[in-house]
């Protein structure tokens, strides 16, 4: 007998929500959703023995800053006792939408599952370099995903590797730069871009430049790996584009990442940037029928240029869960607008933050742009312990609407940056922010809050 449930004045039927993939964006829906509809029969089919990790942790885990449990955080039994049935080490190899049903290969099921509501989180692959991937060695790495965290750190405990090259000057390999070089290791940076973290102001770049120098990290801009030379199963040399060879015990392979939309090929499913998923507001597939996506498969709007963005970010991939389950639930009343690129990420002591467009990228989209450079301060000036950071604000001198920012300092970025990520979502212009009350005392900030010092320079000029 089919369950149900009064919401509202809408009967709603329990039926079978199957999700695919237990990583940020479907454990978010699974939770949510058993928050919501007790009686649901929630499925979790994951292809890997790891469900409900979180990836932002690994490069910090890796080196032994964080324990294990900040990457794996729940474990398969922890997952069943909240009445969701998980089935780990099971792959889903088809989608039928118009049967309304999925193929599973796996130990317990082996066929076709039927499903009410389908939840697609297959999240991200990595991007592949065709020298580095074409070849079988046991001391290259990606770090995409909780397991390739717990093998590298494995491999690093079993073979204490000295001559680390690191392919990708993004967030994660400086991350995995400063955790590696933590260990003792000594590192080279390779980045086929002329600098790393390009979308960073030059002013603000230099800054991370003068920590590699200090922590002596070797890097190469504008340079690819051409060649490599294998003894046994190890990659022991690289030959890279400018010329130089390098010696090398690992390898962490770090260039970004694509969405895993592969299996949506010949589905009516709609397709954006990267071949990302198109979904609506609710998270619904664009072309499907009771198919729901978030995460890094799918892409989202742009909310200052209204233009179909990626962002493969861990908050954006919780909004998306939270959304999805709450649809599942019959409940419309919330639903997700869009991003702008929010992140951080850090290099030996320095936080980076990045929010919202660059100059250029505002100019493109036929904004009237002006730069303005701040200082945000962690307490009053002259108290011993207070930190400053730079920012690099980017707006419209129209009416001082903010565009973007970019922040570089030791502590509190990730605070400030959310305080300019806020003015910039609410579209709010130079008089909103002045109108904002901000909190002052000399133990924790400046009279002059990185937004009012804003809104005094546009208007004043000082």
């Amino acid at each position: 007998m089919t369950a149900t449930r009064k919401i509202g004045e809408e009967v709603m039927k329990m039926g079978t929500t199957v999700i695919i993939g237990g990583g940020t964006m479907g454990m978010r829906t699974a939770v949510t959703l058993r928050s919501l509809l007790k009686d649901e029969r929630i499925v979790i089919i994951e292809k890997t023995p790891i469900a409900s990790w979180a990836g932002c942790p690994i490069p910090y885990y890796i080196s032994g800053r964080l324990p294990e449990s900040s990457v794996i955080l729940d474990s398969p039994d922890d997952i069943r006792k909240r009445g969701i049935e998980l089935y780990e080490n099971h792959e889903v190899v088809d989608i039928d939408p118009d049967g309304m049903r999925v193929k599973v290969k796996g130990g317990k099921i082996d066929g076709w599952m039927d499903y009410d509501n389908l939840v697609l989180g297959l999240g991200a692959i990595p991007r592949r370099i065709p020298i580095l991937d074409e070849i079988e060695a046991e001391n290259i790495f990606h770090i995409t995903h909780a397991l390739h965290g717990l093998k590298l750190r494995k491999f690093i405990d079993e073979e204490k590797p000295n001559k680390v090259l690191i392919v990708g000057g993004g967030y994660v390999g400086l991350e995995m730069v400063e955790n590696l070089s933590e260990l003792g290791m000594k590192i080279s940076l390779v980045e086929k871009m002329e600098d790393i973290l390009p979308r960073l102001p030059k002013r603000l770049r230099k800054k991370v430049y003068d920590k590699l120098k200090e922590r002596e990290v070797e890097y190469h801009l504008s340079t690819v790996v051409e060649d490599v030379e294998i003894v046994g199963r190890l990659v022991k040399r690289v030959k890279l584009s400018n010329s130089r060879t390098l010696d090398v015990d690992l390898i962490v392979v770090s260039v970004g990442v694509l969405p895993n939309t592969k299996m949506l090929k010949n589905t009516k499913a709609e397709f954006g940037p990267l071949d990302s998923l198109k979904t609506n507001e609710y998270m619904e597939v664009m072309g499907l029928e009771k198919v729901y996506a978030g995460g890094d498969m799918v892409c989202v709007k742009n909310l200052i240029t209204g233009k179909e963005a990626y962002y493969p970010l861990g908050d954006v991939a919780n909004k998306h869960g939270i959304v999805t389950a709450r649809r599942i639930a019959g409940k419309s009343d919330l639903v997700f607008k869009g991003a702008i690129g929010t992140s951080l990420t850090g290099i030996f002591g320095l936080q980076i933050g990045f929010t919202g467009l660059t100059k250029e990228e505002a100019e493109k989209e036929g904004f009237s742009v002006e730069t303005m450079n701040l200082k945000a301060f962690t307490g009053h000036p002259k108290m011993g312990e207070t930190t400053s950071s730079d920012l690099e604000v980017i707006y419209d001198f129209r009416d001082g609407r903010i565009l973007g920012a970019f922040m570089v300092g030791e502590k509190c970025v990730a605070q400030f940056i959310d305080l300019i990520s806020t003015f910039i979502t609410m579209r709010m212009k130079a008089q909103e922010i002045f109108d904002v009350d901000y909190a002052y005392a000399p133990i924790g900030s400046t009279v002059w809050n990185p937004g009012l010092l804003f809104a005094r320079k546009f208007y004043s000029g000082k």
